[in-house]
């Protein structure tokens, strides 16, 4: 049998022919890898700034939409938890989660809590600051990894790549559509809980318990853990009574006097009751805990009288010494300290302390950074604009502890802390230098906007301890 050439070449150039044609029909089935990866990028992205914008802007109806299946089931257990949940079974959560389902009891009305779904939930948690804190518009999704229908990505704030947050987004693919997973906040929440048990020196339960009296501002006690469906019965246990006769240039120290440069009658003094470690904020005509007698009749930089109504010859004196150091003092048994207590172990110590707020009765409402973040709820006015240095307009005051270091030196609920000891607080980085002064300096000088009218208070305080 005789074989051309030709013969061998026809069946090759098929082959050829053949495998042109399915590299065709591949790349029309199976589209670029590359591509993909670049449009889930993208997607991944677009949906953190939608998160975003809605949490600045507090768009309630969009979280729902932009957050996955997940988190929106958290958010409702978290709910069922505030419900019904009995104590025994809350303290078997984390701290951060007995936090917020406690938030949820004590700040909605039951029946208004049962009927809210995961989108009014997660809106609220926005709202009250929960989740979403440390979003600003500004910030952009980088070093996003995508595996699956998960992915993972970082926060670099204002955009800036030297800004990276600290903590990871976490993503989720739910019927072809990335969603903000709430993942990343939850750790965020822990995280942060962890980092103020270090620094405050507190136990996880005291810090909890700050935490919780600090978002509510108000005492709270044994019967707030209890279900409002349930009743409860408080014994009051029996009150320490208090001396007849109060030696108060003895008990009482001076620890901060706050004068006023702009507007007369709001200077004011604190005392430091040195039975009790509790410390109390007063201004001209208040009367010195204990003896309703002792009226405060005048305040200077360094010095406050306290009229005797009844026997001016009494009358005290009480003199700020600069050299003295505010120590922390134990007024509790140190039991009450144990590493192992809950919650409603420290809301029952402080029923010991009625009306007194834990850093009040436990004496935290000092000057390290943990427990000065915790005093007051501040947070940066940036007005329209946004980036790492405009348009900060200072700190709006949303909260203000009774007493703490923020009360002493003149803040109120609804100010705008512009200046603190001549420094502008126009952006984060100066509100980070004006807690170190507030950790340290023993003259205090705030500017701040109070309505219509702007005020300088001037503070001189004892050593920080």
């Amino acid at each position: 049998m005789k074989l051309t050439l030709g013969y061998f070449l026809l069946p090759i150039t098929a082959v050829i022919a053949f495998l042109a044609m399915a590299s065709t029909l591949h790349s029309a089935v199976l589209p670029d890898a590359p591509a993909v990866a670049v449009a889930n990028e993208q997607e991944i992205s677009a949906a953190m700034q939608q998160w975003i914008t809605a949490v600045a802007e507090k768009q309630a109806v969009s979280f729902s939409n932009l957050v996955d299946s997940s988190s929106e089931r958290y958010y409702l257990r978290l709910r069922d938890h505030a419900i019904s949940t009995d104590v025994e079974d809350l303290l078997q959560l984390s701290e951060v989660d007995q936090l917020q389902v406690m938030f949820f009891r004590l700040m909605v009305d039951a029946q208004q809590l049962r009927d809210m779904n995961a989108q009014q939930l997660i809106a609220f948690a926005v709202e009250k600051g929960f989740i979403g804190m440390e979003l600003r518009h500004a910030d952009r999704l980088g070093e996003i990894r995508i595996s699956g229908d998960t992915a993972t990505g970082r926060l670099f704030k204002f955009g800036l790549t030297d800004r990276p947050d600290r903590y990871i987004q976490h993503f989720v693919k739910e019927q072809g559509v990335w969603q903000v997973s709430l993942q990343g906040e939850r750790e965020r929440l822990e995280g942060e809980f962890d980092e103020f048990v270090r620094r405050s020196g507190l136990s996880r339960s005291e810090a909890a318990f700050l935490i919780l009296e600090m978002r509510l501002m108000r005492k709270v006690t044994a019967a707030d853990f209890f279900m409002p469906r349930a009743q409860v019965v408080v014994v009051e246990k029996e009150r320490r009574k208090e001396p007849e006769s109060i030696d108060a240039s003895d008990r009482f120290r001076l620890v901060s006097v706050r004068l006023c440069e702009t507007l007369i009658g709001i200077s004011a003094a604190t005392v430091d009751d040195t039975h009790t470690g509790l410390k109390t904020v007063l201004h001209r005509g208040d009367s010195l805990p204990g003896n309703s007698e002792l009226e405060l009749s005048s305040i200077s930089p360094e010095k406050v009288l306290f009229r005797n109504t009844a026997r001016p010859a009494a009358s005290v004196t009480l003199k700020l010494n600069a050299s003295d150091r505010l120590d922390r003092r134990a007024v509790v048994a140190p039991a009450t300290q144990d590493s192992a207590a809950t919650l409603i172990d420290e809301a029952s110590l402080g029923e010991k302390y009625p009306g007194q707020m834990m850093m009040q009765w436990r004496n935290v409402g000092l000057r390290g950074r943990a427990q000065l973040l915790q005093q007051a709820w501040l947070t940066p006015d940036f007005a329209d604009t946004v980036g790492p240095e405009k348009s900060m307009l200072g700190l709006k005051v949303r909260q203000v502890g009774e007493a703490s270091f923020w009360d002493q030196i003149g803040l109120e609920e609804g100010d705008l802390l512009t200046e603190i000891n001549g420094l502008p607080i126009n952006t984060l980085d100066a509100w980070k230098k004006a807690i170190r002064i507030a950790e340290t300096d023993q003259e205090i000088e705030v500017r701040l906007q109070r309505g219509d009218h702007e005020l300088i208070f001037r503070t001189l305080t004892v050593k920080p301890g």
